[in-house]
């Protein structure tokens, strides 16, 4: 109910109605993985240097609908961030202006849920240069995987601790690694781990019921 309201409101906000496909019913069992490369982690300054997605059907991340785009960025980097993902003030100054990357990444996205890794961070970004454009942030649901991987970890226990690192889940789930810190591998990665998360907790589910049943 919520998230109605919540939505309703929103689309009541939209200054731009080019923009009202972001509203409209979700496409079945689709979603869109996405993540960012930026200046530093303070989602109140960082600037976007590049964006990486990949779309996801059932239970298949659709490698050949990727998404990438590098971002011009000007001001102040993070030296820590640089030795992260490499890019440098003059590798930044190529690329789309923000907010012609951010229209093509919420086109590729549409009303699909967006899946990501600690994604409040990078809905967060990109909604501080779409409020500038359209008026309101992303609408869209939102699935974190490190919640996705707690709650499938813990099974109800919630005093367990749990190792929620990336490098963790990856391993835990027996996933092959691509190099890391590059935007659309770390949404390949991510959109492997949701869907393997999928698929174990219907398992998990399956498994619970047909015990009952017995």
């Amino acid at each position: 109910m919520w998230q109605r309201l919540k939505r309703a409101w929103m689309k009541k906000r939209l200054q731009d109605p080019s923009y009202g496909f972001l509203f409209e019913e979700e496409p079945e069992n689709e979603y869109v993985c996405f993540d960012l490369e930026t200046t530093n982690l303070d989602p109140r300054m960082a600037q976007i240097l590049s964006i990486g997605a990949v779309r996801i059907r059932d239970h298949r991340v659709l490698s050949s609908q990727k998404f990438y785009l590098e971002v011009r960025a000007e001001g102040n980097f993070d030296e820590e961030a640089i030795k992260v993902h490499r890019i440098r003030k003059t590798d930044a100054k190529k690329g789309h202006c923000v907010q012609d990357a951010v229209k093509q990444l919420v086109e590729f996205i549409g009303s699909r849920p967006i899946v990501g890794y600690y994604l409040e961070f990078d809905v967060a970004v990109v909604n501080r240069y779409l409020k500038d454009m359209i008026g309101i942030g992303l609408p869209n649901r939102q699935i974190e995987v490190s919640a996705q991987y707690y709650d499938w970890q813990t099974r109800g226990d919630i005093d367990r601790y749990v190792d929620l690192s990336f490098e963790n889940i990856r391993k835990t789930l027996d996933l092959p690694a691509l190099p890391a810190h590059n935007a659309v591998h770390d949404a390949l990665m991510t959109a492997l781990c949701f869907v393997k998360l999928k698929h174990q907790t219907m398992s998990a589910w399956r498994r619970g019921h047909e015990k009952q049943l017995n």
